[in-house]
């Protein structure tokens, strides 16, 4: 069922932007040069679902390691450095969907998951394989004008594997529902010590345990994210500075000009220029 050419990646454009492709595959990692790879990043979201195996993911900013083993999925998030390692003498396999760089969003809002939690639980029972199978022929085989009729087929997919019933700790699934909490609205300032009060836990309590699961304090779990909204708004260019300065919560352009650039090297400006292939 894993071999042949009918398991190789398939990848079809939707659209313009080269950034969103779909794209299925089974792959089979067992060569020396599959050992290691990066430290990268990706441009599109994508859940690969390990069928064999063992290695880990590593996190780049953070040094967070997280061993993989079959029956776990990892997440290539848009603009997440991150490293994978493996056991070649597992002989890896991994099947994966490809989602395009505009879907993060909606599986960010919609089943919680972030760059803080890139790996999880999920084994593809035989109805979920076959479903995988059809989707990859047809994403191969249908014309250019029903491409899109497969989004939601990939969608189902995903969203299976995410929200496969999770047992862990009550801790972990509170503190992702603190970072859906902090990035719900960028433009006021989250009531954090109200949430912890709604939810029985101490403030000192809850942010050294959250800072324990996520790797970063509330503080800066928000600052972050509220740059990367800044930096997927900066490639709408019809959007003036200004105003997603607003949208962001910041008192000044010349607020939000100065947060970007520390945090990016450069203005929001000069971030938007140097993107402009992008934007077009």
């Amino acid at each position: 069922m894993f071999s042949g050419k009918d398991c190789r990646p398939t990848f079809r454009f939707v659209g313009e932007q080269w950034k969103d492709k779909l794209g299925a595959g089974i792959l089979l990692k067992n060569k020396e040069k599959d050992r290691v790879t990066g430290p990268e990043s990706f441009p599109a979201f994508a859940i690969c679902i390990l069928l064999r195996g063992k290695g880990e993911y590593i996190d780049w900013e953070t040094q967070k390691h997280y061993p993989l083993e079959a029956g776990n999925y990892f997440l290539r998030i848009p603009g997440t450095v991150h490293q994978i390692r493996i056991d070649l003498e597992s002989q890896w396999l991994e099947c994966f969907l490809n989602l395009g760089y505009h879907a993060y969003p909606y599986f960010r809002a919609f089943c919680g998951i972030s760059p803080e939690h890139p790996v999880g639980k999920f084994t593809p029972d035989e109805a979920w394989m076959q479903k995988y199978f059809e989707l990859k022929k047809d994403l191969k085989e249908v014309p250019e004008q029903l491409l899109l009729d497969l989004v939601p087929r990939f969608f189902e997919l995903a969203i299976t594997a995410l929200r496969e019933f999770d047992s862990r700790d009550p801790a972990v699934r509170l503190m992702e529902e603190a970072c859906r909490f902090l990035c719900s609205d960028f433009k006021h300032v989250p009531d954090l010590k109200k949430f912890c009060r709604e939810h029985g836990w101490g403030y000192e309590n809850f942010r050294k345990k959250f800072t324990e699961i996520i790797g970063i304090s509330p503080n800066r779990y928000r600052l972050k994210r509220r740059l990367d909204a800044a930096r997927a708004l900066l490639l709408q260019k019809q959007m003036p500075v200004r105003i997603i300065a607003q949208e962001l919560g910041y008192k000044t352009s010349n607020e939000f000009s100065m947060h970007f650039k520390k945090d990016s090297g450069m203005t929001p400006s000069e971030f938007r220029r140097q993107n402009q292939t992008l934007m077009e």
